[in-house]
């Protein structure tokens, strides 16, 4: 997901972003709990299981100096392909991923194949440092 977001941002003429490990760990604990705390009980979403939301996934990740955090949700993608294309035509989906002053980004993904959703969960945190 990370390589085909990279690639659009540069056809788009912006800088590509940089994995942060962290904001991985975030995202993939959200996109995890998406699959399997959340969907099957009908939900999909930015807040967690435990009522969390992005900032708070972001800072327990460790990341505590930003100008700005976005996140992105995807439920129910039939490949991790599907799920950035599904994104980028969400018009403020694609403003946080186009969005030029990003650097870091983490980017987790959860398959589930029962349920109302069927397909991949992502959370895409985005951050400008």
């Amino acid at each position: 997901m990370l390589r085909l977001l990279n690639e659009i941002r540069i056809r788009e003429g912006l800088q590509p972003l940089v994995e942060d490990p962290r904001l991985t760990s975030a995202a993939r604990r959200h996109a995890y709990d998406l699959g399997i705390n959340l969907i099957p009980n009908g939900r999909c979403g930015h807040t967690g299981s435990d009522g969390s939301g992005v900032l708070r996934r972001v800072r327990d990740a460790g990341v505590t100096r930003f100008e700005a955090v976005g996140e992105t949700v995807a439920c129910g993608n039939p490949s991790p392909d599907s799920v950035i294309h599904s994104l980028l035509n969400s018009p403020p989906h694609r403003a946080i991923l186009l969005r030029p002053e990003i650097n870091r980004v983490g980017v987790g993904a959860h398959p589930i194949m029962a349920g109302t959703y069927l397909g991949w969960f992502s959370g895409v945190f985005v951050v400008i440092s």
